[in-house]
């Protein structure tokens, strides 16, 4: 196990109780990709106790994650509250104020073009479907230099999204709840599966 973070001791997961009133739920795939990250980049952040009253405040989803791991110990740290009340605050300050965060995408994309195609870009806690729906939402774009007059009758617009592996393929279809799309073949490409507009439109509402 490695560990980079500072910390009071190493402590039996089992000794670890996790507070009761703590309201952040911690889903089975946020937990698995943590457990991952923790095992490969190993300890950045050390898993916060209260002296008061010996429950976890910080860190409940990284020790889940470190029993799913198999982890035996992990690095704790004590903090003092001088009352229930201020322990609360900061139990719930912790999980609060990351929600009030706002990501720039455009350097989130930058940053992760920088990686080698070999590197485990889950290690990022991005994955290859986050980015992909991140992709397609909809933008503010610059108005064009010319006037763009689509004609329905004569054309129909289209995106096309080029997926490179089977996985790819299945994630996109799975993210956009599609189970019926029409294929194509020709000599110059793959299958390529086609859906309506109307019916992604009614599987956002």
């Amino acid at each position: 196990m490695k560990i980079h973070c500072k910390y009071d001791e190493l402590v039996d997961t089992l000794e670890l109780k996790p507070n009761p009133q703590n309201p952040n739920v911690h889903p089975t795939k946020q937990v698995k990709l943590l457990a991952k990250i923790i095992k490969e980049n190993g300890w950045r952040a050390a898993i916060i106790v209260s002296k008061r009253s010996g429950y976890v405040v910080k860190g409940h989803g990284r020790l889940f994650a470190a029993k799913r791991a198999g982890f035996e110990k992990v690095p704790v740290e004590y903090q003092d509250y001088a009352s229930k009340e201020e322990e609360n605050a900061d139990l719930l300050a912790d999980n609060k104020l990351s929600e009030l965060s706002k990501t720039d995408q455009a350097l989130v994309t930058a940053l992760l073009g920088e990686y080698d195609e070999d590197y485990d870009i889950t290690l990022t806690g991005y994955t290859g479907k986050d980015l992909i729906k991140e992709a397609l939402e909809v933008v503010e774009l610059d108005e064009p230099e010319f006037e763009v007059v689509p004609v329905m009758d004569e054309k129909k617009s289209c995106y096309v999204i080029v997926c490179n592996t089977e996985e790819e393929n299945e994630e996109i279809a799975e993210m956009l709840n599609v189970d019926q799309m029409v294929s194509y073949k020709n000599d110059k490409v793959a299958p390529t599966s086609v859906v309506t507009a109307k019916h992604v439109l009614e599987k956002k509402g």
